[in-house]
């Protein structure tokens, strides 16, 4: 895949989710004023912000096994790590339901964006992260999540990208998923 499509890939799914921020602002009296009416508008475009990202990230990384492979291990660690700490603090959400801390929707959509950054350099990741950051502000703004749970999630989906792209040498780190529980196991080789 040629660095110029991978661009237009990125751009194109950015400006479609940065996009459906925009039925919700409107232009009166000179002001910028947020109409509350379109707030659905931004729920969905975060909505689609999240998988967006980081199906992305799949697609530029083409036919790349190993830059695949670390996506869906930085993604599979993502959600092991969220879920756990959503069940285990329980934090009530700004519009009363449960499970707020951390944000899923931003750390799914950070680690998308941080694997893309540090795939394929800023030049990628600038929009990635435009849109990563419109996904957790998208959160806040539906009263989806505090501010607290969004900048965890981008911490969390950054860090686990991060982590995938060590030599660990003789360090495993590997998510496990079962029908009844979810964990991270570390394992060192000796």
């Amino acid at each position: 895949m040629t660095g110029g499509f991978k661009a237009h890939a990125i751009f194109t799914v950015s400006l479609f989710i940065l996009s459906g921020a925009a039925h919700a602002f409107s232009l009166e009296d000179d002001a910028f004023e947020f109409n509350l009416a379109n707030l659905q508008h931004v729920a969905r475009a975060g909505d689609i912000g999240q998988l967006a990202v980081p199906l992305t990230a799949g697609f530029i990384a083409g036919n790349d096994d190993k830059a695949r492979s670390r996506l869906v291990t930085s993604l599979v660690t993502t959600g092991v790590v969220t879920h756990a700490l959503k069940n285990t603090i329980n934090e009530t959400r700004p519009n009363g339901g449960d499970n707020s801390f951390p944000s899923g929707h931003t750390s799914l959509a950070f680690t998308g964006a941080a694997f893309i950054q540090q795939n394929y350099g800023w030049g990628y990741g600038i929009p990635a992260y435009l849109t990563a950051a419109f996904v957790g502000w998208s959160r806040v703004q539906v009263q989806a999540h505090w501010k607290h749970d969004v900048a965890a999630g981008a911490l969390l989906g950054i860090g686990s990208s991060y982590l995938t792209l060590v030599d660990t040498g003789n360090l495993e780190i590997q998510p496990a998923l079962n029908l009844d529980f979810a964990s991270l196991n570390v394992l060192y080789k000796w």
